[in-house]
């Protein structure tokens, strides 16, 4: 099964005009792009709610887009980290 690398923008809900929010790029495998876009979102969505980010992020669950994807290779896969993300906050 392929390997895809996504570019996700996370936007807290909670706030207008995007002033609070987070990107991050992820990797999942999946028959289709789509298929592990729905994985990468899935994840990020526990991530921000219950997970390991809830405490940080603080919020009503974000609005997740994703920016780009791209296919991947296994070295790729293997060179990066699945997690982290860059905040930004201008209220």
């Amino acid at each position: 099964m392929p390997f895809y690398r996504f570019m996700i923008h996370g936007r807290d809900v909670g706030c207008s005009n995007d002033v609070r929010g987070f990107y991050t790029t992820r990797h999942a495998y999946g028959a289709t792009r789509e298929k592990a876009a729905a994985k990468v979102l899935s994840r990020l969505a526990k991530e921000f709610t219950v997970g390991a980010s809830a405490a940080i992020w603080g919020s009503e669950p974000p609005s997740l887009t994703i920016d780009d994807s791209w296919q991947i290779g296994i070295l790729q896969l293997l060179s990066a980290h699945n997690k982290g993300s860059t905040f930004y906050d201008e209220r």
